[in-house]
């Protein structure tokens, strides 16, 4: 009894620090954002760079941190230590003053959030009920939804304070976290070892299935790039003339709409759904591609919504489906969290670019502004129909 209140302990602790992580992180992003846009005087392109330099070092540390905690389970016990660091790096962004100095931090931070991250999820997956594994980590994905929808909340309200000020708070939440992680690793450190034994000779070997969803995952996150980072501050208050402060709470609405239906594809998944609710995900995604082109208050958002709920029901789905089919769980939530992560980094610059080149071209139809930038993502969005199909045909072994 004791154990299994431990456990469950542990994994409220990793849901907590999901939250206050995230919370932390992405308060510091439209910091950095509107720093480069504003002050810098930064293109869309550069600015781009501050959020994909830090997915592409993070791709490539989950992946191999995956891999080495299939082997060495105990590595997972210096997560608290790379989520110290990274809060730290947070703070350091007071002393930036040039775009080459932001990449390279964020690029840090990308290789420790790559450290942390997914073997925080496979941490969640591994210890929680079977049963319940898809709505907990529904849970867990939601709630640090909501650290991003607070995150812009906050944003809001101290938007006018100083870089110093904006970035102590950011860092002070990311260490709440750290601490979280610490205190829920040493509950679970019985379950850790118990449910690697006897894996470590096992290959890297994963069924058609279960590389249908990380390559579509990659192409996922390309095309709902737009709707993370830096840039979608940029593209949000541009198109629709809005203050730092109003995209902020605009945004943070967005999220909270998402987290709600992606909770709810999530409980269909635990239902049985499993394929039927991840080609979902992919149709959503095309769906709001024309939506975020229209330059209108109330069109723009529902398509930035439909984006958010696709990746968002997105990552549980998927961490459930490697959880429980892939041999080798860690690596495999490692490998799609470099898919993912890959995808949002080129989707990233490809969207920047398009937009620094169509910014002033525009057409009206039906009396709406359409921007052209977004529609660079149909020739990525096309194939996910096709994994879509794919992956609800194929036959499980």
């Amino acid at each position: 009894m004791k154990q299994y209140g431990e456990t469950w302990a542990s994994i409220l602790l990793l849901i907590a620090a999901g939250f206050t992580g995230t919370l932390g992180f992405r308060l510091s992003i439209p910091v950095i954002a509107f720093l480069g846009r504003d002050v810098l005087q930064l293109s869309a392109f550069l600015v781009s760079f501050f959020y994909s330099g830090y997915m592409v070092s993070r791709a490539l540390s989950s992946i191999t941190l995956g891999y080495i905690v299939d082997r060495v389970p105990r590595v997972i016990y210096l997560v608290p230590l790379f989520a110290t660091v990274f809060a730290l790096t947070i703070y350091c962004y007071t002393h930036a003053d040039n775009w080459v100095f932001i990449v390279l931090l964020r690029m840090v931070q990308g290789f420790l959030g790559g450290c942390i991250w997914p073997l925080v999820q496979y941490l969640v997956a591994q210890i929680s009920p079977e049963n319940l594994k898809g709505r907990i980590l529904s849970v867990y994905f939601a709630l640090g939804s909501v650290g991003i929808l607070l995150s812009n909340v906050v944003y809001a309200m101290i938007v006018n304070y100083s870089l110093g000020y904006k970035l102590a708070i950011s860092t002070s939440f990311f260490l709440t976290a750290a601490l979280f992680m610490l205190i829920a690793i040493y509950l679970a450190k019985q379950k850790i070892t118990h449910y690697k034994r006897g894996k470590t000779g096992v290959k890297i070997s994963f069924e058609r299935p279960v590389l249908y969803v990380v390559f579509s995952g990659f192409l996922l996150a390309l095309c709902v790039a737009f709707a993370f980072g830096d840039i979608v501050y940029i593209y949000v208050s541009e198109v629709l003339s809005l203050t730092r402060s109003d995209t902020a709470l605009l945004l943070a609405f967005c999220s909270g709409l998402s987290i709600c239906f992606s909770y709810i594809i999530s409980w269909f998944a635990d239902k049985g759904y499993e394929r039927e609710t991840l080609a979902l995900t992919y149709v959503l995604v095309f769906a709001s591609i024309p939506l975020i082109s229209i330059g209108n208050i109330y069109i723009l958002p529902l398509g930035l919504t439909l984006a958010l709920i696709s990746i968002k029901a997105f990552h549980p789905l998927s961490r459930r489906y490697i959880a429980l089919h892939c041999p080798m769980p860690a690596t495999g939530i490692g490998a799609v969290n470099m898919a993912t992560n890959l995808g949002i980094s080129l989707g990233l610059i490809v969207f920047s670019r398009a937009y620094d080149y169509l910014e002033n071209i525009k057409t009206t139809f039906l009396g709406f502004k359409i921007n052209y930038a977004p529609y660079i993502f149909l020739l990525f969005a096309i194939p996910l129909i096709i994994f879509a199909i794919k992956l609800l045909t194929i036959k499980s072994k």
